[in-house]
């Protein structure tokens, strides 16, 4: 039967998930599955719908499931579905009529319900298919109000089939009750055997006679004979059973929307994930090369600096000096993401860029038209970066995302016969400042200077930040502090070289 083991529990709400009937499901014949839930303050369900449409097969589904689980057997049910454990299971379904202790059909039933109702206990699941047929319409659906009435203050749980008006409105305006039916398709006047909760269901007895193939003049007599009733109560209950069903069709249809909406949110929760990860990956690569280029690059230049020790020949100083200076420029190989690939030319002022020997992403202070360099903030700081090597991406514009700052070395070949032990960068520009240091700093190197001195002023300290991060970011000097007290105080930046008997 392709069953499912089933949650058991004694209270909360019952959940059987696409169940199929047992019986029809092992005599082979097509079983339209149907979804089976109330809530727990439910105690009275009112099932109502055309006849043949389903009704009957409702009750012995649910009867015959609660006891295959008392039996510990796996029910024809879908993955997830949840049952109430009935101790009792009632049911009065069939015609009790029998001549021999003339019993009527009436007699036979309600002799059934005097039992239940004097032996089942509270918690019992009760089963009454058609109550109160039978007798006088009237007197029969007054006494089948009073038995459910009784019912659900005993506490049992009671599934009825009916056709009697009134259970459903009693279903429709009493507490504990709720209405459910079995669907009628009025363009085909067939059943579809859908089980639909929160509706009354119509009896369709007219349509239902036609399609067996009752005589058209009949059927057309009973219809007028219908119409000339008062029925104002059946007609509102058929305009709300339609509303319910669209209402209920659509439910189906934004649940649906919902689902894979949701499938969509963990799908792309799930691409965000992935590439989160992947840019962290990136990101510690391209930290590691950078800092292993950085560390073979002040490797590099120590050897220059100890080489340059002891020589007095211009031309090997130019030499070392040049050799120092290719060093800083050669790029460090970072495998660029993909998308940036917008040449320098095609961006503009306050656009993210990237730095492509760094992979650095920083943003465009100033519009790279005609220029060679050009500013680009990265994080807190400026740099000054070679127009050609600058990448743009679509849409990439704004403030770029803070990265470290590369680490950048340019030293100035042209030797003076007078090294210089101080620089003045007061009243100078950020690029003004930067070239007059780079100079000093590569005379220094060339001269074998011991210590020099910067001076900055204080300012609004950038000039001062300027040097200081300069010095930082390349390693050409064993330390750097500030002056003392009568050199000017944090006014000037000391500098002192390696030694270079090293």
């Amino acid at each position: 039967m392709q069953a499912t083991q089933c949650r058991l529990a004694e209270t909360g709400r019952m959940d059987l998930r696409q169940a199929r009937n047992p019986e029809l499901v092992l005599d082979g014949q097509p079983v339209v599955a149907n979804s089976i839930t109330w809530d727990e303050a439910t105690r009275v369900i009112i099932i109502s719908g055309p006849n043949t449409g389903g009704k009957t097969v409702t009750l012995k589904t649910i009867g015959l499931m609660s006891l295959m689980a008392r039996a510990g057997l796996f029910l024809p049910v879908a993955e997830g579905s949840r049952l109430l454990f009935f101790p009792e299971v009632y049911a009065d379904i069939g015609d009790e009529q029998n001549i021999q202790r003339k019993l009527s059909t009436f007699s036979g039933h309600l002799e059934k319900i005097i039992c239940i109702l004097a032996d089942a206990r509270p918690g019992a699941l009760i089963l009454l298919d058609e109550l109160g047929i039978a007798t006088d319409p009237i007197e029969g659906a007054a006494l089948a109000e009073a038995i459910l009435i009784e019912l659900k203050r005993k506490n049992m749980m009671t599934l009825v089939s009916t056709h009697y008006l009134s259970l459903k409105t009693l279903a429709q305006t009493q507490q504990g009750f709720a209405n459910a039916c079995t669907e009628f398709d009025p363009d085909t006047l067939t059943p579809t055997y859908r089980l639909i909760f929160g509706v009354p269901g119509q009896s369709a007895a007219l349509e239902t006679a036609q399609r067996l193939g009752l005589d058209p003049a009949v059927i057309h007599r009973a219809r007028a004979i219908y119409e000339e009733k008062d029925h104002r109560a059946e007609t509102l209950l058929s305009e709300l059973t339609v509303q319910r069903l669209r209402l209920e069709k659509q439910y189906d249809e934004a649940r649906e929307k919902a689902r894979d909406a949701a499938r969509w949110e963990e799908e792309q929760r799930r691409l965000k994930d992935a590439l989160e990860e992947e840019q962290r990956a990136f990101e510690t690569g391209r930290a590691r090369r950078l800092k292993t280029a950085v560390q073979e690059a002040k490797g590099e230049i120590q050897r220059r600096l100890r080489e340059l020790s002891g020589q007095k020949e211009p031309r090997r100083l130019k030499k070392a000096a040049q050799a120092i200076a290719a060093l800083a420029r050669e790029p460090v190989s970072v495998k660029i993401p993909p998308g940036w690939d917008v040449p320098s030319g095609q961006v503009r002022k306050g656009d993210s860029v990237m730095v492509d020997e760094f992979g650095t992403i920083g943003r465009l202070l100033e519009d790279p038209g005609g220029k060679k360099k050009v500013r680009v903030e990265v994080g807190r700081f400026t740099l000054i970066v070679e127009t050609s090597r600058l990448r743009g991406k679509k849409g990439a514009a704004g403030a770029g995302t803070p990265h470290p700052k590369p680490s950048k070395i340019e030293v100035h070949t042209d030797i003076e016969g007078q090294a210089r032990q101080t620089v003045d960068l007061r009243g100078m520009t950020s690029d003004e400042a930067m070239i007059a240091l780079e100079d000093f700093i590569s005379q220094a190197i060339a001269h074998r200077l011991a210590r020099g001195r910067i001076i900055h002023g204080h300012g609004m300290g950038t000039i001062k930040k300027l040097a200081r991060d300069y010095l930082e970011s390349t390693g050409v000097c064993q330390s750097f502090t500030p002056g003392g007290r009568q050199e000017g105080g944090d006014g000037i930046t000391v500098v002192d070289f390696y030694p270079w008997d090293v």
